[in-house]
C-alpha cells in the first residue's frame, strides 16, 4: 500500500501497512464511573492478517486472549490460554470491521485533521472526529505514514474514555505469528 502524504485522509492512512508487517505494544486505559483499567495489549498486522493479544487479570488469576482476523476474511478467531491450555473458537466475521479505514467512508462519522505528535518514537499524524448521529461520541486517531496506529482516544458519550497509546513498534514479522496455537 502506498504511504500518505500531508492532506491524505484518515481512510488512506488506516488503510496503508507496512509491506513486511509490524509489531506494537500499547498501553489501555479505560476510565468512566466505576471503571479504571489499565491493560497491555499488542497488535500484529500484515496486511489481510491481523492479531491482537491481551493478558487480562481476574481475580488473581491471568487469562491471555488472541483474536484473529483476516480482511474480507468469513471468520475471525478468539483463543484464550487458560492455565497453559489454548481454547479456540471461529466466529462469522463482521461484515464491515468498525475501524478507522471503515468509518471514514461511513457518512454517520466525520473526520478532519488534528496535527501531529511522536509516539514511541513514530511521528504520527493525528485525527479527529465524531459519530454525526450521536455527536457527544468522539474519537481521536494518531497513524505512521506507513499505517501503524500509535495512539488513539474515544469518549463514548457516556462518561467513558478508552485510551491507547503505543508504547513500542517493530517493523517486519513472520508470518507464523497468525497460526492458531495448537
Amino acid at each position: 500500500t502506498p504511504a500518505p502524504t500531508t492532506g491524505s485522509s484518515i481512510g488512506t492512512f488506516a488503510s496503508a501497512s507496512p509491506p513486511n508487517g509490524y509489531k506494537a505494544d500499547y498501553t489501555t486505559i479505560i476510565t468512566g464511573s466505576n471503571v479504571n483499567s489499565n491493560t497491555a495489549l499488542t497488535m500484529y498486522g500484515k496486511y489481510p492478517n491481523f492479531r491482537t493479544d491481551v493478558a487480562v487479570n481476574a481475580n488473581g488469576t491471568t487469562i491471555n486472549t488472541r483474536a484473529y482476523f483476516e480482511v474480507g476474511g468469513d471468520k475471525t478467531y478468539t483463543c484464550s490460554d487458560y492455565g497453559g491450555t489454548w481454547s479456540c473458537s471461529d466466529n462469522t466475521a463482521y461484515e464491515a470491521y468498525s475501524s478507522p479505514a471503515t468509518q471514514a467512508s461511513d457518512p454517520d462519522f466525520t473526520f478532519e485533521a488534528d496535527g501531529t505528535m511522536v509516539v514511541a518514537g513514530e511521528n504520527g499524524t493525528c485525527f479527529k472526529g465524531q459519530r454525526v448521529s450521536k455527536p457527544e461520541q468522539t474519537f481521536k486517531f494518531c497513524y505512521t505514514t506507513d499505517g501503524i496506529l500509535v495512539y488513539s482516544v474515544s469518549n463514548s458519550g457516556q462518561g467513558y474514555t478508552n485510551e491507547m497509546t503505543a508504547t513500542s513498534v517493530v517493523r517486519g514479522i513472520d508470518n507464523s505469528v497468525f497460526t492458531l496455537p495448537a
